[in-house]
């Protein structure tokens, strides 16, 4: 047998045996995953996650548990070991990768509908958009003091 069979038949067997795990041991992986994060963000920021980040873990955790499945399914088995997969991870993967999908077309849509959208109206910081001249030149010229100066005061000098 030829060296690239025998490294076909070993990506398969690996491909297949990621897609036969035991459910419960990827749930508690998870979980583990989760009380990682929690525990490094108490040591990192002195401050627990919230129920939302938390939350948020988990659910990328899954998310990359379905890409690690539709990897083994679709590139290392050959032919497609799709009868390893009951239905509720085929049901799953399909739900995410159209999810995912979309939201990154319509997300670059969205972008190129930004992109070519007329300028803001909103005048740069230090600019005069009455003059169309730049601002905060040091010239004090309508009475109002710059950030570093104090306000004018209209009392005579003291002698």
């Amino acid at each position: 047998m030829n060296p690239a069979a025998q490294n076909a038949d070993a990506l398969d067997a690996f491909g297949r045996a990621v897609l036969s795990t035991d459910t419960r041991l990827l749930v508690l992986g998870a979980l583990a995953f989760v009380v990682l994060f929690s525990t490094a963000r108490l040591i990192i920021k002195r401050k627990w996650p919230s129920k939302d980040d938390a939350i948020e873990v988990a659910l990328l955790v899954c998310q990359l548990w379905t890409v690690a499945v539709l990897f083994c399914v679709l590139v290392l088995t050959k032919p497609p070991a799709y009868e390893l997969l009951d239905k509720f991870e085929r049901e799953s993967a399909g739900l995410l990768v159209s999810i995912f999908l979309t939201a990154g077309i319509l997300s670059q849509i969205g972008k190129f509908w930004k992109a070519t959208a007329a300028p803001s109206s909103n005048p740069a910081p230090g600019s005069n958009p009455a003059s169309g001249t730049p601002g905060n030149t040091g010239i004090a010229d309508d009475k109002t003091p710059l950030p570093n100066q104090s306000p004018p005061t209209n009392a005579a000098p003291r002698s």
